[in-house]
């Protein structure tokens, strides 16, 4: 559904060689219109190995996008008839009773009738990820697990992909009491995930951080 902002609101932004420039809203803008399909599919490839399968289709009608009414104005509209497509793919590895990986892998691509695969990047959507996953059991107390992430990059927003790292080493003492030490981003000290579109604020940057945490179940 269009916002108020959409519909009723004035902003003025800094313009290229123009000074400000002006985004009107627009009374007649109309609720986007998607059809979605999803498909699945899962398998016991062995007793010890399981595949998830996951796609998806949308089309996408009246998808929010701007219309220039003079050089120095533009308006809120609806031109925007969107095709997005992708998939997911996981397996769920028992390597040893005490120690279970889970790789993942996603795909997605966005593309309409006018600007091909080039509103992929304007999407702000990465067009791939993938995970790997380590859960273990390192005694009945003692838990490790990491995972590495990979994120591709966002061109439109100046975003360079990036490969990072969690780890957690957790310790249950009692069944209702946990103690654990957490990395998050421990491959980078800071990167960017990603950056505000409709208003210009400053952009902040995901960093690394060590934490400890005690959790009580009662």
């Amino acid at each position: 559904m269009p916002s108020r902002l959409e519909r009723e609101g004035l902003q003025r932004e800094e313009g290229s060689g123009i000074g400000f420039s002006r985004l009107l809203g627009n009374p007649n803008q109309r609720a986007e219109d998607l059809w979605g399909f999803e498909a699945g599919y899962r398998a016991m490839l062995h007793a010890t190995l399981s595949l998830d399968l996951a796609a998806f289709y949308t089309t996408e009608r009246f998808s929010p996008t701007e219309t220039e009414v003079d050089p120095s104005t533009e308006q809120h509209s609806n031109g925007e008839q969107l095709q997005s497509y992708g998939g997911e793919a996981s397996l769920n590895w028992q390597v040893l009773p005490w120690w279970r990986l889970r790789p993942t892998f996603s795909a997605l691509r966005v593309t309409n009738d006018i600007h091909g695969d080039q509103i992929q990047e304007q999407s702000g959507q990465p067009a791939q990820q993938a995970a790997l996953r380590s859960l273990m059991n390192l005694t009945e107390t003692i838990e490790l697990d990491a995972t590495y992430r990979f994120v591709d990059r966002i061109a439109a927003f100046g975003i360079r992909n990036y490969h990072n790292l969690d780890v957690r080493l957790g310790w249950r003492p009692r069944k209702a009491w946990e103690m654990s030490l957490v990395g998050h981003n421990l491959l980078e000290a800071h990167h960017h995930e990603f950056l505000p579109g409709l208003f210009s604020t400053q952009p902040t940057e995901v960093q690394r951080g060590v934490y400890g945490k005690v959790t009580w179940r009662f």
